[in-house]
């Protein structure tokens, strides 16, 4: 189930990547339709932490994008 909640998760990110982010209850109610799709609840994300995530994919995106060819991008995962 955690992993399905996950694969939703980043799947909302990823569409808002692509066009544009929405308000926070926008962005629940998208993950919360494509929980239901999945037959699985929605997981209880904080305001603070979509902003976080935002706020981080976006650095990531620009750190990739500035990138040259044949540079590559290191993350540390905790």
């Amino acid at each position: 189930m955690e992993l399905i909640q996950a694969e939703r998760i980043v799947e909302c990110f990823e569409a808002e990547m692509w066009s544009q982010p929405s308000d926070l209850d926008t962005f629940k109610e998208v993950l919360r339709a494509a929980c239901s799709q999945s037959h699985v609840e929605p997981p209880n994300l904080k305001n603070e932490n979509i902003r976080n995530i935002r706020d981080r994919l976006e650095e990531l995106v620009s750190q990739w994008q500035d990138l040259k060819v044949g540079q590559t991008l290191s993350i540390t995962w905790p």
